[in-house]
Protein backbone atom coordinates (compact mmCIF):
# COMPACT_ATOMS: atom_id res chain seq x y z
CA UNK A 1 0.00 0.00 0.00
CA UNK A 2 1.15 3.35 -1.08
CA UNK A 3 1.77 5.80 2.05
CA UNK A 4 -0.58 8.69 0.73
CA UNK A 5 -3.17 5.45 0.80
CA UNK A 6 -2.61 4.66 4.25
CA UNK A 7 -6.42 5.32 6.04
CA UNK A 8 -6.63 2.86 9.69
CA UNK A 9 -9.66 3.60 11.27
CA UNK A 10 -9.81 4.34 15.34
CA UNK A 11 -13.53 5.06 16.09
CA UNK A 12 -14.25 8.28 15.58
CA UNK A 13 -10.33 9.11 14.74
CA UNK A 14 -8.41 8.76 11.47
CA UNK A 15 -4.63 7.94 11.44
CA UNK A 16 -3.97 8.79 7.38
CA UNK A 17 -1.05 10.23 5.78
CA UNK A 18 0.06 14.00 5.77
CA UNK A 19 -0.24 16.32 3.48
CA UNK A 20 1.07 19.73 2.86
CA UNK A 21 -2.79 21.71 2.88
CA UNK A 22 -2.66 20.44 7.01
CA UNK A 23 0.09 22.49 7.44
CA UNK A 24 -2.41 24.98 9.30
CA UNK A 25 -3.30 22.31 11.84
CA UNK A 26 -0.13 21.44 11.88
CA UNK A 27 1.85 24.51 13.24
CA UNK A 28 -0.91 25.39 15.42
CA UNK A 29 0.02 22.51 18.02
CA UNK A 30 3.77 22.50 17.12
CA UNK A 31 3.95 25.86 18.59
CA UNK A 32 2.27 24.63 22.12
CA UNK A 33 4.71 25.04 24.55
CA UNK A 34 3.38 22.18 26.53
CA UNK A 35 3.98 19.48 23.60
CA UNK A 36 7.06 19.62 22.34
CA UNK A 37 9.08 18.95 25.10
CA UNK A 38 7.15 16.31 26.38
CA UNK A 39 7.72 14.89 23.33
CA UNK A 40 11.66 15.57 23.20
CA UNK A 41 11.13 18.42 20.23
CA UNK A 42 11.36 22.14 20.60
CA UNK A 43 7.84 24.10 20.14
CA UNK A 44 8.33 25.42 16.38
CA UNK A 45 9.19 28.88 16.41
CA UNK A 46 8.00 29.72 12.93
CA UNK A 47 5.50 28.63 10.12
CA UNK A 48 8.74 28.19 7.94
CA UNK A 49 9.78 25.86 10.40
CA UNK A 50 6.37 24.00 10.57
CA UNK A 51 6.27 23.38 7.01
CA UNK A 52 10.05 22.23 6.88
CA UNK A 53 9.55 19.71 9.20
CA UNK A 54 5.89 18.46 7.84
CA UNK A 55 7.61 18.03 4.65
CA UNK A 56 10.42 15.80 5.96
CA UNK A 57 7.90 13.89 7.77
CA UNK A 58 5.73 13.08 4.53
CA UNK A 59 8.80 12.58 2.88
CA UNK A 60 10.04 10.16 5.65
CA UNK A 61 6.56 8.01 5.12
CA UNK A 62 6.71 7.24 8.59
CA UNK A 63 4.74 9.66 10.84
CA UNK A 64 1.04 9.61 10.01
CA UNK A 65 -1.47 12.37 10.84
CA UNK A 66 -3.78 11.72 13.52
CA UNK A 67 -7.30 13.06 12.33
CA UNK A 68 -10.69 13.96 14.14
CA UNK A 69 -13.42 15.06 11.26
CA UNK A 70 -10.61 16.64 9.08
CA UNK A 71 -8.48 18.49 11.43
CA UNK A 72 -5.09 17.31 11.81
CA UNK A 73 -4.98 17.38 16.10
CA UNK A 74 -1.60 15.45 16.50
CA UNK A 75 1.31 13.02 14.63
CA UNK A 76 1.75 9.09 15.24
CA UNK A 77 5.25 7.85 13.91
CA UNK A 78 7.52 4.68 13.18
CA UNK A 79 10.68 4.60 14.83
CA UNK A 80 13.46 2.17 14.46
CA UNK A 81 13.83 0.86 18.23
CA UNK A 82 17.30 2.06 19.93
CA UNK A 83 17.01 0.51 23.10
CA UNK A 84 15.02 -2.96 23.09
CA UNK A 85 16.80 -4.64 20.45
CA UNK A 86 19.84 -4.45 21.95
CA UNK A 87 18.31 -6.27 25.03
CA UNK A 88 19.15 -10.13 24.43
CA UNK A 89 15.54 -11.33 24.72
CA UNK A 90 15.21 -9.28 21.92
CA UNK A 91 17.34 -9.52 19.40
CA UNK A 92 15.76 -11.98 17.61
CA UNK A 93 12.62 -10.22 17.16
CA UNK A 94 11.80 -7.94 15.13
CA UNK A 95 10.08 -4.57 16.40
CA UNK A 96 9.33 -1.01 16.13
CA UNK A 97 8.95 2.22 18.44
CA UNK A 98 5.67 4.39 17.87
CA UNK A 99 6.01 7.86 19.49
CA UNK A 100 3.39 10.47 19.39
CA UNK A 101 2.43 13.92 19.96
CA UNK A 102 -1.45 15.71 20.69
CA UNK A 103 -2.71 18.81 20.18
CA UNK A 104 -3.28 20.24 23.93
CA UNK A 105 -7.00 21.48 23.06
CA UNK A 106 -7.25 17.42 22.79
CA UNK A 107 -5.97 15.87 25.74
CA UNK A 108 -7.94 14.07 28.34
CA UNK A 109 -10.49 12.95 25.75
CA UNK A 110 -9.09 9.68 25.42
CA UNK A 111 -7.53 10.19 22.12
CA UNK A 112 -4.46 8.98 22.63
CA UNK A 113 -5.21 5.56 23.94
CA UNK A 114 -7.41 4.99 21.03
CA UNK A 115 -4.91 6.06 18.78
CA UNK A 116 -1.74 4.04 19.90
CA UNK A 117 -3.93 1.03 20.58
CA UNK A 118 -5.17 1.00 17.51
CA UNK A 119 -1.53 1.69 15.72
CA UNK A 120 0.30 -0.81 17.77
CA UNK A 121 -2.37 -3.61 17.12
CA UNK A 122 -2.08 -2.69 12.56
CA UNK A 123 1.94 -3.05 14.01
CA UNK A 124 1.35 -6.16 15.49
CA UNK A 125 -1.36 -7.83 13.30
CA UNK A 126 -1.22 -6.53 10.17
CA UNK A 127 2.49 -6.20 10.06
CA UNK A 128 3.77 -8.79 12.13
CA UNK A 129 6.20 -6.97 13.84
CA UNK A 130 7.13 -8.98 17.08
CA UNK A 131 6.95 -6.42 19.68
CA UNK A 132 5.95 -3.15 19.51
CA UNK A 133 7.84 -0.28 22.26
CA UNK A 134 6.91 2.85 22.96
CA UNK A 135 9.01 5.87 25.96
CA UNK A 136 8.19 8.61 27.80
CA UNK A 137 9.73 10.95 30.02
CA UNK A 138 9.65 9.22 33.79
CA UNK A 139 7.74 12.61 34.68
CA UNK A 140 5.23 12.81 32.15
CA UNK A 141 2.60 10.75 33.89
CA UNK A 142 -0.01 11.44 31.36
CA UNK A 143 1.94 9.11 28.60
CA UNK A 144 3.24 6.70 31.01
CA UNK A 145 -1.00 6.11 32.28
CA UNK A 146 -1.73 6.32 28.64
CA UNK A 147 0.83 3.57 27.76
CA UNK A 148 -0.22 1.65 30.11
CA UNK A 149 -3.86 1.82 29.63
CA UNK A 150 -3.03 0.19 25.99
CA UNK A 151 -1.60 -2.54 27.24
CA UNK A 152 1.98 -2.26 27.04
CA UNK A 153 4.35 -3.51 29.87
CA UNK A 154 7.29 -1.62 31.33
CA UNK A 155 10.58 -2.60 30.36
CA UNK A 156 13.16 -0.46 32.28
CA UNK A 157 14.58 3.02 32.12
CA UNK A 158 16.63 4.92 29.47
CA UNK A 159 18.73 7.55 28.44
CA UNK A 160 16.99 9.96 26.19
CA UNK A 161 18.94 12.77 24.02
CA UNK A 162 16.62 15.57 24.19
CA UNK A 163 16.56 17.96 21.86
CA UNK A 164 18.34 20.84 24.43
CA UNK A 165 21.47 18.27 24.55
CA UNK A 166 20.38 17.11 27.64
CA UNK A 167 20.01 13.55 28.81
CA UNK A 168 17.11 12.74 30.31
CA UNK A 169 15.91 9.62 31.44
CA UNK A 170 12.72 7.70 29.91
CA UNK A 171 10.10 5.04 30.89
CA UNK A 172 10.64 2.11 28.46
CA UNK A 173 7.82 -0.07 27.28
CA UNK A 174 6.65 -2.98 25.37
CA UNK A 175 3.62 -5.14 23.99
CA UNK A 176 4.15 -8.47 22.17
CA UNK A 177 2.45 -10.36 19.63
CA UNK A 178 0.82 -12.72 20.67
CA UNK A 179 0.91 -14.77 17.47
CA UNK A 180 -1.12 -18.43 17.36
CA UNK A 181 0.17 -21.63 16.58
Amino acid sequence: MKYEDFVLKCEDIEIKALEMKYLDDFHEYAIQKEVGPSAGWKPHESIRQSKKILKEFINSKLEYGIFLEDTLIGIVGIYEDDYLFEQPEFEEKTGVEIGYSLNKNYWNRGIMTKVVTCFANHLLKDLDYDYVSCSCFVENNISARVIEKCGFKFYGKHLYQNFDGTNKLCNYYYIENLKEG
